[in-house]
């Protein structure tokens, strides 16, 4: 009996009338309106437009609303991107090693695992070093082997390299940019963040109070405020 009504409760969420399914909607745009305007606080959120936080985990498991919520969270990351590369251009220390640690990892930004002398890695030194005398690695495949270990390269070892290795070409650096151009960019950076804020704060705000309002006049088959239908007949 009991999955008999569970199929029966199935039926009716999928032939639910046009009225319910377009207030589901509304509500699902107001909570993610109110989802950016909150810092992306979902209990905050949900507070806004009066809805449980069990409804915004039932919406989560439609394809379409968390396709949604992934747009919002993207624009999270796009601004914390773009307050990166701000620090970064203003010559902020921190900000550019983090930047080359992370994206910069492909073209060998990355820290070395120390070493502590006497232990392992001075008998895995030995042997790369006995491999080189033996002839059975050449002192290219053996400085590899040193840096892949976290090794530091021994100066014998930089000698025979100095021989096999051709010089490296000198480095191209960019061109220099003067302290008014950085500070002329910082500016307008910051300049188009106070433009976004004070734009889509406002424009957020107003689209919440005019779904609230429209949400006022919502008959019986509107939401309640645990995000389950109204019912006023008697069954």
């Amino acid at each position: 009996m009991a999955t008999k009504d569970k199929g029966l409760k199935c039926h009716k969420r999928q032939h639910l009338p046009a009225k319910k399914r377009s207030s589901t909607k509304l509500l699902q745009t107001a909570f993610l309106a109110a989802f950016a305007d909150s810092n992306f606080n979902i209990s905050e959120a949900c507070r806004q437009i009066k809805i449980d936080r069990r409804t915004f985990y039932r919406w989560h498991k439609t394809s379409t609303f968390r396709q949604q919520l992934d747009d919002v969270m993207q624009s999270r990351i796009d601004l914390a991107e773009s307050a990166l590369v701000r620090n970064i251009q203003s010559g902020d220390t921190a900000s550019i090693i983090f930047f080359l640690k992370t994206i910069g990892k492909s073209r060998g930004y990355i820290e070395a695992e120390k070493v502590k002398t006497g232990e392992a890695p001075a008998r895995k030194a030995i042997e790369i070093l006995d491999l080189l005398i033996s002839g059975s690695i050449d002192a290219i495949e053996a400085a590899l082997r040193f840096s892949r270990e976290g090794l530091p390269l021994p100066e014998a070892l930089k000698l025979l390299l100095a021989k096999v290795m051709p010089p490296e070409p000198p480095l191209e650096l960019p061109p220099e940019i003067s302290e008014e151009e950085l500070e002329a960019r910082y500016l307008a950076g910051l300049q188009h963040g106070q433009q976004q804020q004070e734009v889509f704060v406002p424009a957020r705000r107003a689209e919440i109070q005019q779904i609230k309002d429209e949400l006022k006049n919502a008959d019986s088959w509107g939401p309640s405020g645990d995000g389950s239908p109204k019912n006023n007949e008697r069954s």
